[in-house]
């Protein structure tokens, strides 16, 4: 029902998008914050993180290999082999093109943090309002109930999104019909219509905003619930 109502009312919403800033201001794992020795980058929208930090906080063994720059690293039945400037990876020897491959940053080989990360069970998210990543890997049954439903709100975000790029080219063309009522070629009434159209697409704004905060305020919750699940182990 849900889906439908948003569906229903898909033209008259306003979304300007999740935008996903360059610069982060924490990254954290269960709800607390990460230290690496040097700066994360972010290179064509792909978070890289030093190696051997992100590789042994999610539980893996790591072994580097000098002589082909590549690093082997293993988790329970994980297996994960990725090499320096080469896109290949290797997980239980099937291979992946990574979208960035791992690198050397003052002395130090970065490495993409979604792969990583999702390559042993985790998960990963932005959080645009405080500028923050958060990594999540507690898998119990109450934690991925608060997932689904943030992975609802998130959906619900691009159905808006969507909705909205098809909206904005009818305000688009608002500028036009207004010429042509002052020909005479719209009537009065044709053009309180068309007004009305657009107040409710800009009004529509707000609802977005509202969901999106809703969406990072659950964020939230999922970070300070796996904070304290964490502190129980």
């Amino acid at each position: 029902m849900k889906k439908i109502l948003l569906v229903s009312i898909c033209f008259l919403l306003l979304f300007t998008g999740v935008v996903y800033a360059n610069d982060i201001n924490k990254i954290t794992l269960n709800g607390k914050p990460m230290n690496f020795s040097t700066d994360p980058i972010i290179e064509n929208g792909t978070t890289l993180v030093p190696m051997r930090t992100i590789f042994e906080a999610l539980g893996a063994t790591v072994e580097w290999k000098s002589e082909d720059k590549s690093v082997y690293a293993v988790k329970d039945d994980i297996n994960v082999w990725l090499q320096q400037d080469n896109p290949i990876a290797k997980i239980n020897d099937q291979e992946f093109t990574l979208a960035v491959a791992p690198k050397v940053v003052n002395g130090t080989t970065l490495v993409p943090i979604r792969f990583i990360t999702e390559t042993f069970g985790g998960k990963v998210y932005w959080n645009g309002d405080s500028k923050k990543i958060i990594i999540i890997t507690i898998t119990t049954p109450e934690m991925v109930a608060l997932e689904e439903i943030l992975e609802d709100m998130e959906e619900d975000l691009k159905l808006a999104e969507e909705c909205y790029n098809k909206a904005s080219e009818f305000e688009k063309t608002y500028e036009r019909v207004k010429k042509l009522h002052e020909a005479g070629a719209v009537s009065s009434e044709q053009m309180e219509e068309v007004e009305q159209m657009i107040l409710d697409i800009r009004k529509g704004k707000e609802h977005i905003e509202l969901l999106r905060k809703q969406y990072y305020n659950h964020l939230e919750y999922i970070e300070i619930t796996a904070a304290q699940m964490d502190l129980m182990n």
